[in-house]
């Protein structure tokens, strides 16, 4: 089954789009289900902070210094409050 659907796209998302369908020999349509369809899949495979930390310590996640103060501070609230909530 299929959808109809409008949407308002600035400037540079309409050439990116456009481009994309061009590259990947698809419609505009096509973009958009194949990005959406990744979206869905990336948001599935979420790691805790602690996961993100570990991989990073392994070589695993490409991320820079601050990108990992930033985990390393939601594993502290995350522990802060798991904390909390114990008798």
């Amino acid at each position: 089954m299929s959808h109809r659907t409008t949407f308002s796209l600035d400037d540079d998302t309409v050439e990116a789009l456009r481009r994309l369908a061009r590259q990947w020999n698809t419609s505009q349509a096509g973009v958009i289900r194949r990005a959406v369809r990744a979206a869905a899949e990336q948001s599935e495979i979420r790691m805790t902070p602690q996961q993100a930390i570990a991989s990073f310590r392994a070589g695993a996640v490409p991320m820079d210094a601050g990108q990992l103060q930033i985990i390393m501070a939601q594993a502290r609230e995350a522990r802060i409050e798991a904390d909390e909530g114990r008798p």
